[in-house]
């Protein structure tokens, strides 16, 4: 099942960056892939996206901590061999292939570092962080996406309307 975060994220992807996007995708032993991507230079994209309702910010170890999202769980996300050969199987292998997490926001202590946080996710072989606030704003502010009638980038341009007035 597609949740509208992944729906958000698609929409960023292929009206914004103008990807070209595969969404939900079933592997084996009942694992998914959120989104798959290609850009117009041919460069690969494997995309996650974990929003918790309530804000939870994700961390990069439990440290005693528990029910967290870290990074060092969403690496086992990205690795997993389901998925690894899922991918192999539409991209023909999985060479040069970059790795996004989307989240909300990241714990209190890189909220003002998030450079070093991103640092900390490449050591987990994650490419890149996006975050959610910043993925809507520039959808709401994107000309490309001013006339789309995808029900996600309408959502959000709608919701940018009302608080602008």
């Amino acid at each position: 099942m597609i949740h509208v975060e992944e729906k958000i994220v698609e929409a960023y992807v292929k009206f914004v960056k103008k990807w070209f996007t595969m969404s939900n995708i079933s592997c084996k032993n009942n694992k998914e892939i959120d989104i798959l991507a290609i850009d117009l230079d041919g460069n690969r994209y494997h995309i996650e996206v974990k929003i918790h309702k309530n804000g939870w910010p994700i961390f990069v170890k439990e440290d005693g901590r528990k029910n967290i999202v870290t990074l060092e769980g969403m690496q086992s996300k990205f690795n997993d061999q389901d998925v690894q050969n899922k991918i192999k199987d539409i991209f023909g292998d999985n060479r040069k292939l970059k790795r996004i997490l989307v989240y909300w926001k990241v714990c209190r202590e890189y909220e003002n570092r998030f450079d070093e946080f991103k640092r900390k996710a490449n050591a987990y072989g994650i490419d890149d962080i996006w975050l959610m606030p910043n993925i809507m704003k520039e959808i709401a502010e994107s000309e490309e996406c001013k006339e789309r009638c995808d029900d996600a980038v309408r959502i959000i341009k709608l919701f940018n309307d009302a608080t602008i007035q």
